[in-house]
């Protein structure tokens, strides 16, 4: 009960008490736990970085890009964060055209990639530092016990499965979690594009409030703090939990196989409900955005292998070859990226990818293609994932010509 004397201490020093003398009278009744005293917060700062070109939405290009290459990049800059839910039908496209941004932003933007399926080793290939990491459903119960441990240990351990879960259970998962995406979860979501191949393995409406569910949904709610992009597949997404994931989507794509007029080649249509840029995030009515996704095309800035060394060729195709023999007796690997030839020949980007384009086998003649002998095979998208329809799509098949 206040007295009146107090109150009217209390009125008269409300605006005229130093801060310090409050501070000094805090320390002097700490608080019963172990949070700090009022006076020990002094000259604590928001370190984070500000919005603007090199702030939270700012974003640099990789060096080693083609002009095509960035002129791309400019306009997939506003993919490159949110939340993305990518559905359809087996085999419509959904895990070439994740294969496909995950792999682009990481070389355009330099962001780290974590994926949930093992990638192919010719994902990583010219990647020293910032190779893929591999995150399942495992790896973040693990993240979440080790905060259990460390926080409650004489507690019960909590259940490894994807049930839902209830009462006390659940308060504990989503403080636990709480933490993890405040402390580790931060420092390993920080710049990077994720991709759940099985979204609905952890975010299924009728096993909402999971133990992964709960914690990727803690996530998700600072993505752009974060500057994340994650990219969630599944068959339909009516299934996936509306609080979990589908309340934070910020783009949508239902890609669809285009087989009869363009083989390997998928057309991904991108819905946007909100617009990503450095003066924010802005909601407006979704507007299509298409991408074709030619899986099958090659790629020599993903590699590049040597096939034949017996060929008649001139000296700049032969320079290329004594390239990819040297990569194949010395390193042990028969590959070579685009990056890697243009360094060792010095020719500049945009002609060493078009002459390699020429020595894989393709050589435009008016309106048709002639496909013949090469000394080389470039890699395609098919070859960054395992996929179980990769062996019925052969993109590296020899096609006769065209006419």
């Amino acid at each position: 009960m206040i007295t009146s004397e107090q109150r009217e201490r209390f009125e008269e020093n409300f605006e005229t008490e130093p801060l310090e003398e409050l501070a000094a009278d805090a320390k002097a009744h700490p608080i019963i736990d172990d949070r700090p005293a009022f006076g020990e917060y002094e000259g604590h700062y928001d370190e984070s970085p500000e919005a603007g070109e090199d702030g939270l939405y700012g974003q640099q290009l990789n060096d080693g890009l083609t002009d095509m290459e960035m002129s791309f990049a400019s306009r997939l800059s506003f993919l490159c964060r949110g939340v993305m839910i990518v559905h359809g039908r087996p085999g419509c496209g959904k895990g070439t055209f994740g294969a496909y941004m995950a792999w682009k932003i990481r070389r355009f933007f330099g962001k780290r990639v974590i994926l949930d399926y093992e990638a192919k080793p010719i994902f990583d290939y010219g990647y020293e530092t910032n190779r893929f990491k591999f995150f399942t459903a495992e790896t973040m119960m693990d993240e979440v016990d080790r905060m259990a441990l460390k926080a409650e240990t004489t507690s019960q351990p909590i259940k490894r499965d994807m049930e839902t879960l209830k009462g006390a259970d659940k308060e504990k998962v989503d403080r636990l979690s709480e933490s993890w995406a405040k402390t580790r979860g931060t420092v390993l979501m920080k710049d990077s594009v994720w991709e759940l191949d099985e979204l609905k393995r952890y975010l299924h409406n009728r096993h909402a409030f999971n133990r992964v569910g709960i914690q990727i949904g803690h996530i998700l709610s600072q993505w752009r703090h974060l500057r994340l992009l994650c990219l969630g597949m599944c068959p339909n997404m009516e299934e996936i939990d509306v609080k979990g994931f589908l309340q934070y989507v910020t783009q949508e794509v239902a890609p669809l196989q285009c087989t009869r007029w363009k083989p390997n080649t998928f057309k991904c249509i991108i819905r946007r409900t909100a617009h990503i840029s450095n003066n924010g995030v802005v909601a407006f009515s979704p507007k299509d955005y298409p991408i074709y996704v030619d899986g099958g095309k090659p790629r020599p800035e993903i590699g590049v292998e040597l096939l034949h060394d017996d060929l008649p060729l001139g000296a700049p195709e032969k320079l290329i070859v004594e390239v990819l023999k040297y990569k194949r007796e010395n390193t042990g690997l028969a590959l070579a990226n685009l990056n890697e030839i243009s360094d060792y020949t010095g020719e500049e980007l945009n002609e060493c990818k078009m002459r390699l384009l020429k020595m894989h086998g393709r050589y435009p003649d008016g309106n048709r293609i002639y496909h013949k002998e090469s000394p080389i095979a470039c890699k395609c998208v098919f070859n960054l994932f395992n996929s179980l329809d990769y062996k019925n799509l052969k993109p590296g098949a020899t096609m006769k010509r065209e006419e």
